[in-house]
């Protein structure tokens, strides 16, 4: 296996969170922050994506790792801007905490394909 190949079974768990990438971009699109309640509105969506995330994180690949630790910081972001809003909190700071998860993300699944 040459050094940019990922195994069969990242590339078979990376395709099953591809649903959840979409269903997550169109959460967060098209609801208004303080309902996206992600967790609570796609349970089965969201157990896929954190059993994967922790299959990444304890992956012996550090790329596929990075990725892991990535993909597990977003859902709980996620929920922090619906609890800001709940709560009558400042919303900006857990937004932008969404924001550099997924920025941070992306750059963790680009580098793991290279």
């Amino acid at each position: 296996m040459s050094k940019s190949k990922l195994p069969d079974s990242v590339l078979t768990d990376m395709e099953r969170v591809t649903p959840v990438i979409r269903l997550v971009e169109s959460v967060l699109t098209h609801r208004r922050p303080g309902s996206y309640d992600f967790a609570d509105s796609f349970p089965e969506q969201a157990a896929i994506w954190n059993e994967v995330a922790a299959k990444f994180e304890a992956s012996d690949m550090a790329r596929v790792q990075a990725m892991g630790y990535r993909m597990k910081k977003l859902i709980p972001a996620i929920d922090d801007v619906d609890e800001a809003v709940r709560t009558g909190k400042g919303v900006v700071g857990p937004a932008m905490t969404v924001y550099k998860a997924l920025g941070l993300l992306m750059r963790a699944i680009e580098r793991t394909a290279i």
